[in-house]
């Protein structure tokens, strides 16, 4: 439960957050080029690039489709391994990167322009300023995730029917969106809230979305080797370990960000 003081917080914090020219403009074009540009540039290119005679999917990516992948014909079967495959991965970079960018303004910027100090010197605990910063920068990176799902969808439908292909949207999908994707973005605020005592700046903060793309981009390639097939149970058990991780970070990160601990940190910074 929020008190009305964190309720007020989080609302001027999302107003701020959006009213930022630069960090409007990524929010927007981010999930563009992820969930727009690349898969129209990819089936543009299936689509009129002249595919060899007897030319064939391989093997071991048609095994990680459904049954029926093998009844279709190339461009088709083309189709559906990127959206199928690839493109969970690029859904993901979106609530990943819109995190890290939101939460390093919201809490580093915020400490170089000195407006957080302002807040941990007012009448709210730091506790409450914490919940209602993570709060605010979950709820505009989940949104702004499913938004980007909605156009992507809207693009991959228009591509189905026009190759004929099975609708691309299925139970592995369901979790992806509504289980994995807010604990993955919710994990990525806390996370740079973690470290936000040992970071100077908000490059260094931006910085560390490689160690949260990276795991990601490695469990989701992995799966083109053949070795790892992602279904709903692996999926529900992703996410359930992210919502664990969630909690425990939540409360590490919580319980370090105390008004006195990063004050000093601050007064020392040259």
């Amino acid at each position: 439960m929020f008190s009305s003081a964190e309720i007020v917080l989080v609302r001027k914090d999302l107003g701020a957050l959006w009213s930022r020219k630069g960090m409007r403009a990524l929010l927007l074009l981010l999930p563009l080029a992820l969930m727009v540009a690349i898969p129209v540039v990819y089936f543009v290119a299936i689509s009129l690039l002249p595919a060899p005679r007897g030319a064939q999917v391989p093997e071991v990516l048609l095994g990680l489709l459904s049954q029926d992948a093998e009844e279709l014909g190339y461009r088709q079967a083309w189709a559906q391994v990127f959206t199928t495959l690839l493109c969970p991965l690029l859904f993901l970079c979106v609530p990943l990167v819109c995190s890290a960018v939101l939460s390093s303004c919201a809490f580093v910027m915020e400490k170089e322009e000195g407006t957080l100090e302002t807040l941990l010197l007012s009448s709210m605990s730091a506790k409450s300023v914490y919940n209602a910063k993570v709060t605010s920068c979950t709820i505009l990176s989940v949104a702004v995730s499913f938004l980007s799902f909605l156009v992507f969808a809207i693009t991959v439908t228009v591509v189905d029917v026009a190759l004929q292909v099975p609708f691309f949207f299925n139970l592995q999908w369901l979790v992806l969106l509504f289980l994995v994707m807010p604990a993955l973005a919710l994990f990525s605020v806390v996370f740079i809230s973690l470290v936000l005592p040992r970071v100077h700046s908000t490059l260094e903060a931006l910085q560390t979305m490689g160690y949260l793309i990276l795991p990601v981009a490695v469990l989701c390639l992995v799966q083109l080797t053949g070795a790892v097939r992602w279904n709903a149970g692996l999926l529900l058990l992703i996410a359930l370990a992210l919502f664990v991780a969630d909690v425990a970070l939540f409360n590490a990160s919580g319980r370090r960000f105390q008004a006195q601990r990063l004050l000093e940190k601050t007064r020392e910074e040259p």
